[in-house]
């Protein structure tokens, strides 16, 4: 087995770090979408509902 070079060494890690960041950026807009959905639900029902 052949010792890694560092740049090797980087180019992975680069890598990893992209990946997790890609994953969590795509975690983090579902919710965020999740989240104005419900809040667009919400405003929607208040405008429909009559007022009493």
């Amino acid at each position: 087995m052949k010792a890694l070079k560092f740049s090797d060494v980087l180019v992975v890690g680069l890598f990893m770090i992209g990946l997790l960041v890609g994953v969590i950026h795509i975690i983090q807009t579902e919710f965020m979408l999740e989240e104005m959905e419900v809040e667009v639900a919400t405003q929607y029902v208040i405008l429909i509902e009559p007022k009493s």
